[in-house]
């Protein structure tokens, strides 16, 4: 409640969250079988019109107090950027991207973020931190089995939010996902069904996992066209368009 405060809030618009928050009761359903209910005192339940918004909020707190912390620690800049604009730190909902041009940095910063976090009662899940080095390597350059690195590197297959860092990788495993959502519901593409239905289904279960996060894409020409004969085929033999 006090960063409501601090983001200028009103009286009104305090007591109004400090309303919704109290009194919480909850109750787990696992298996069918409802639990007890019991008395939440810690934030907002998932699935809770504010829950969304007082996350981003918490979540916003506690990065204030980490990059001051790290200033102190590491020198890095109260605000996330460098002089030659490079961000230090980037966010997206529960994500957080922590970025350096020194490794040694990341790997110092992960436990102060850790604390930091735990403070505000947000917390670290570790088992699904990366360390991701991302770099351009030269054509000369091979790895310990004689490959060609340049074009190979590892971080093109890193994913951040859904998507790898490579378009070309990320556009290559979008097809394959788009093929086991095809086949997933396979019972949809019957002449059963009307083709105006059918269509709608097609845009909603296959399209939208091809082209997830596709505005980010910046691809060769070449690589757009696989995902247009991806794109064809099915719709053509498989949905039964009739002209």
């Amino acid at each position: 409640l006090e960063l409501l405060v601090k983001c200028g809030c009103t009286d009104d618009e305090v007591r109004l969250v400090r309303l919704l928050l109290s009194n919480t009761k909850l109750r787990v359903n696992v298996n069918g079988t409802m639990s007890v209910e019991f008395q939440s005192f810690l934030g907002a339940f998932q699935g809770d019109c504010l829950s969304g918004c007082l996350f981003t909020l918490v979540l916003a707190g506690a990065l204030c107090d980490l990059r001051a912390l790290l200033a102190i620690e590491l020198d890095r800049p109260l605000l996330p950027i460098t002089d030659s604009g490079f961000p230090l730190d980037t966010e997206y909902a529960d994500d957080v991207d922590f970025n350096d041009e020194d490794e040694e940095n990341l790997r110092i910063l992960l436990p102060l973020a850790t604390e930091v976090l735990n403070d505000w009662n947000l917390f670290v899940n570790e088992d699904k931190t990366d360390f991701t080095h991302v770099c351009l390597a030269k054509a000369s350059e091979k790895d310990e089995n004689g490959k060609k690195l340049a074009g190979n590197e590892s971080w093109r297959k890193s994913i951040t939010l859904g998507s790898m860092l490579c378009t070309k990788e990320d556009i290559t495993r979008r097809i394959c996902l788009g093929y086991s959502a095809f086949n997933k519901y396979n019972k949809a593409w019957s002449k059963k069904i009307p083709l105006k239905k059918r269509l709608l289904l097609y845009e909603a279960l296959v399209v939208s996992v091809m082209m997830y996060n596709s505005s980010c894409w910046a691809a060769p020409k070449y690589i757009l066209e696989k995902l247009d004969v991806v794109h064809r085929p099915p719709s053509s033999s498989q949905i039964h368009f009739e002209l």
